[in-house]
């Protein structure tokens, strides 16, 4: 699916392959959505250029599927995981802890992904989750990605959940504890849940976008079964840790 990135003093447009146009008011910092409008055929841009698949879009795709390796490997490691810890406070400080700390570093995990793709950062705000305050980054500079960058960007959060997870892991193995929470927070945050509006549900839609812009039907079913599967983590999880 082509794209093109068009851009002058007052306007930053991405252009899809059939005319859609995803626009920002660089001087109202609005965003706006006109279908089949061909920007490209009209005004003067500074700057215009096709938007290629590069060394960056590599390096995150290796990196969300390093993500995926290391939960499996949590996952079929989680035995006898709470052994020693049963009944300890300490437990639960170091949770509840981690469980802001992961919070804050899945919308960091957001925001850099959105720089790396050389985007810019909105508005930081508090938000409630699960009852506990947290950081909430805006990532609407995303629209002018396309979809498959926007996935990117989306998946980064949970992604750092599990970089977090690897790292309790290794550093300090006899909490693996704290390494499964770090594991089913990523899991948790890919499964798409409407009323939510979470990562996983802005993922799927962009997946539905980036296989409908495709003809071939094998390449279709085969994002679609792979995110069910993705999905399909956090139930893979709870399964290891009661069997």
């Amino acid at each position: 699916m082509k794209y093109i990135y068009l851009a002058n003093s007052e306007y930053e447009i991405l252009e899809e392959f059939n005319g859609n146009c995803i626009i920002k008011d660089l001087l109202k910092n609005k965003y706006y959505f006109k279908a089949s409008y061909f920007a490209s055929r009209q005004g003067c841009f500074d700057k215009f250029e096709a938007i290629r698949w590069t060394y960056k879009d590599f390096i995150v795709l290796f990196s969300m599927l390093f993500t995926l390796i290391i939960f499996f490997f949590v996952a079929i490691n989680t035995d006898g995981f709470l052994i020693g810890h049963q009944n300890n406070s300490i437990v639960f400080v170091l949770s509840a802890t981690l469980f802001i700390f992961n919070m804050i570093v899945h919308e960091v995990g957001h925001m850099i992904v959105l720089r790396f793709f050389g985007r810019s950062r909105g508005t930081i705000k508090l938000k409630m989750c699960f009852f506990v305050p947290t950081l909430l980054i805006d990532v609407t500079d995303s629209y002018l990605l396309p979809p498959y960058r926007r996935i990117f960007v989306y998946y980064a959060g949970p992604m750092a959940n599990a970089v977090i997870g690897l790292a309790i892991l290794v550093v300090f193995p006899s909490h693996l504890y704290l390494a499964v929470l770090s594991m089913f927070i990523f899991a948790i945050s890919l499964v798409p849940i409407k009323w939510a509006r979470n990562d996983a549900r802005h993922i799927f839609l962009m997946l539905n976008k980036v296989a409908n812009s495709s003809s071939n039907r094998m390449f279709k079913w085969s994002l679609y079964m792979f995110y069910l599967l993705v999905s399909a983590l956090p139930f893979s999880l709870v399964f290891s840790l009661i069997t």
